[in-house]
């Protein structure tokens, strides 16, 4: 969402143009929020990614930050500005607000590795109640991207990297998530235009509450789906689902059954509907290990139309989780898995 508005500053203030990053409703009621906002309103947009709103940086000269960040406390009391100094000229983007085992207002998010805003560098996380300095999290050697053949230094962090989820873990910590996500604009002879893309690996890290990185795992997979702009139907696969389910996380996705043998650190082949598809998981325990799992094949619902695992999945017991799906008769019905 981008707005210009002058409720953020007050009444006699310039309009700016902002980005809301994120907001999050605590169990007192208590609402916060945190957006970009652009100093420069009226120069020509000079950066565009699909997490942008406005122009990330001052100019194509001047490669710093275009944004100051700002957070609210809005409650019965009004509204409140929580200081942010320590996120002061960071290039930052999936700013993301949680509250932790203790009830602390922790602010979580993805940096930049350089100027050219799209690889990200690493994760960082600060509380904000306290306006410390962020800890940062740089991206470990073995899950930046692979160096490409016609450079000669290794690339470093990982590019397309798009929204920060953010769990409670049993144990008291937390657990970061992320996402590579990629799309791209179609306009083939037809002139059915259509929106296509990738959702890609997964970065899933975990912090304790003192700010220390406890590890980090980068899972491979590789699905594509694709939008009709005309009419806004959409084919092809989705992106992950977390679910906590038997004591452990699971990250649930749809992956081509070639994949099966490879381990979460290989990827080969793509995943674009449910022909040759199955439900897989990564499976996480507490101390990052990683198990990959077929849990249903999907060639088994020859008959149906429509699915629907972001929104519609959830879990029932503690080994059990289910998702609907709707027949071409158009008759509903529901999937239900039980995890061993």
């Amino acid at each position: 969402m981008s707005w210009k508005t002058d409720n953020v500053y007050g009444e006699h203030s310039p309009k700016r143009f902002y980005d809301f990053q994120d907001g999050m409703l605590d169990n007192d009621g208590t609402y916060y929020a945190i957006l970009k906002v652009f100093k420069n309103d009226d120069i020509a947009k000079l950066e565009w990614h699909h997490w942008e709103s406005h122009s990330e940086l001052v100019s194509k000269k001047d490669r710093t930050c275009n944004y100051t960040i700002l957070a609210l406390k809005i409650n019965g009391d009004g509204v409140t500005k929580i200081k942010t100094s320590g996120l002061k000229d960071i290039l930052l983007h999936s700013l993301t607000l949680h509250k932790d085992a203790n009830n602390k207002l922790i602010c979580a998010g993805l940096y930049f590795k350089d100027a050219g805003v799209y690889r990200t560098g690493g994760l960082l996380s600060v509380d904000l109640e306290n306006n410390e300095l962020p800890v940062y999290y740089p991206i470990s050697t073995e899950a930046q991207d692979e160096k490409p053949k016609r450079e000669k230094e290794p690339t470093k962090g990982i590019k397309y990297l798009y929204g920060l989820e953010i769990k409670n873990t049993a144990d008291g910590n937390l657990l970061l998530i992320s996402e590579q996500v990629n799309g791209f604009f179609l306009q083939p002879s037809t002139g059915e235009s259509s929106s296509m893309g990738t959702y890609r690996d997964l970065l899933v890290s975990k912090i304790n509450l003192e700010g220390e990185l406890l590890w980090m795992k980068r899972l491979k997979k590789s699905q594509v789906f694709n939008v009709n702009n005309r009419n806004g139907q959409y084919l092809g696969c989705e992106s992950y689902k977390y679910l906590d389910l038997n004591g452990k996380h699971y990250f649930l996705f749809l992956d081509n059954k070639k994949n099966e043998d490879l381990k979460f650190d290989v990827s080969e082949n793509y995943c674009s509907s449910c022909k040759n598809g199955a439900l897989f998981a990564f499976v996480l325990d507490e101390d990052g290990h990683v198990e990959k799992e077929l849990l249903f094949d999907m060639d088994k619902l020859s008959e149906t139309s429509e699915y629907n695992f972001k929104e519609g999945m959830r879990t029932i017991s503690e080994t059990e989780f289910i998702f609907p799906i709707v027949l071409k008769k158009k008759t509903k019905g529901v999937v239900k898995i039980t995890i061993k």
